[in-house]
């Protein structure tokens, strides 16, 4: 070990959280890759799913998601009043979002707590607390090195970047949910609810006199938004609409 540090002076922090012990300075290396691989694995899937404008979702999220909604239509298919399947499967959309980041979030203090248990000379547990801390920017529970300290800071921006990114992700998606409906809102005062085609072109016909009250141009603009943002964040399809019969 004084070997390599006398070589390489950059490597003494690191080094000094080696114990002479080869299992266990052969697991705290294992580790510390571990957790890179483990990080850039989970900042990955989270731009994926939050920032890359196209469907990119990963393994893991395919998985989650998946899971999610053969759990919710598992249950509503035991149910025999409409109106309780419908309040029971609105809450698939934000509860799908609510997993994905308590997953991320706990795939980010596990890839934390294997760079800390790498770098420093703490325990797993410790490391664990101290990846939870330094993630969340309640502070510093430990001791810890010049390494240690870089991946506390790393840590607490990550924290709060996941934090931002998501909340930026759920304005877009409540927006693009309101700019859905909004229209929906409008045309279901001239062909009611649940809406029926020719019911709506007689209706329109009788209160406005033309068929061409509500522009095609419009409806046209609002099927391609539609489309659009559906196929960016198909998450959209899971959020159903505040009114049980406009499905």
């Amino acid at each position: 070990m004084h070997a390599i540090t006398g070589t390489f002076p950059l490597l003494l922090p690191l080094a000094s959280s080696l114990t002479g012990n080869w299992l266990n300075d052969v697991l705290r290396l294992g580790s510390l890759l571990a957790g890179i691989w483990v990080l850039w694995a989970a900042i990955t899937a989270a731009v994926g799913v939050m920032l890359v404008p196209r469907p990119t979702a990963g393994f893991l999220t395919r998985i989650l998601a998946k899971s999610l909604h053969l759990f919710f239509h598992s249950c509503a298919s035991r149910m025999k009043n409409y109106g309780q399947i419908d309040r029971f499967l609105a809450a698939q959309g934000p509860s799908t979002i609510l997993l994905f980041l308590a997953v991320f979030l706990g795939i980010f203090v596990g890839a934390f707590a294997l760079l800390f248990y790498g770098v420093s000379g703490l325990t797993f547990p410790q490391a664990i607390l101290q990846a939870g801390s330094g993630l969340t920017t309640l502070g510093i529970t430990e001791k810890l090195g010049p390494l240690g300290l870089a991946v506390v800071f790393a840590a607490a921006f990550m924290g709060s970047t996941v934090i931002a990114v998501f909340i930026g992700y759920l304005l877009t998606l409540y927006s693009a949910y309101t700019a859905r409906e909004s229209l929906m809102s409008e045309v279901a005062l001239l062909c009611g609810e649940p809406a029926w085609g020719p019911e709506f072109l007689v209706r329109l016909k009788l209160i406005k006199g033309s068929l061409d009250a509500i522009s095609t141009d419009k409806l046209v603009s609002w099927m391609c938004t539609l489309r659009v943002t559906h196929y960016v964040y198909s998450i959209l399809s899971h959020f159903r609409s505040p009114i049980p019969k406009r499905h």
